[in-house]
């Protein structure tokens, strides 16, 4: 895992629990004014591909993605793990690891609770933080009495 830059925002995901076979969490950048869902895979034991990835502070920047076809945030430095995006998806089954976000929650009958807005949600955190380098640090989820 990565050391903070100084220099660099630092935006937090609080990570809520796992629900709906999904990891929600919130977002926050107090330097951007900006406050976001999140949405991952569950714990799987950082399995590639199929969890998200461990608590702890990385290093975020823009890089191109093969995959998407455009400049997009990549979490670097996580153990045993890469290509891990910031990207839209609305299901856990859309992400292969990554961070997904969102501005609101919406349910279906047929794939339970979602993530709505995504495409916006993503575009406000590019746009703020400009494509600029960041540090994330994310939480681990908190316990409910």
């Amino acid at each position: 895992m990565s050391q903070p830059t100084r220099s660099q925002p630092v935006v937090t995901i609080q990570r809520t629990g796992e629900e709906d076979a999904g990891m929600w969490g919130k977002l926050s950048c107090k330097e951007a004014g900006l406050t976001l869902l999140t949405l991952e895979r569950p714990w799987l034991d950082n399995e590639n591909k199929v969890s998200c990835i461990p608590a702890g502070t990385y290093n975020v920047r823009a890089t191109q993605s093969a995959r998407f076809g455009r400049l997009m945030y990549l979490v670097e430095a996580v153990p045993e793990r890469s290509g891990i995006r910031i990207h839209p998806a609305n299901f856990p089954s859309e992400l292969q690891g990554c961070i997904a976000l969102g501005t609101s929650i919406g349910r279906t009958a047929a794939k339970g609770k979602m993530l709505l807005n995504s495409r916006v949600a993503v575009g406000r955190l590019e746009k703020l933080l400009d494509m600029k380098p960041f540090t994330l640090v994310i939480l681990p989820a908190t316990l409910k009495p």
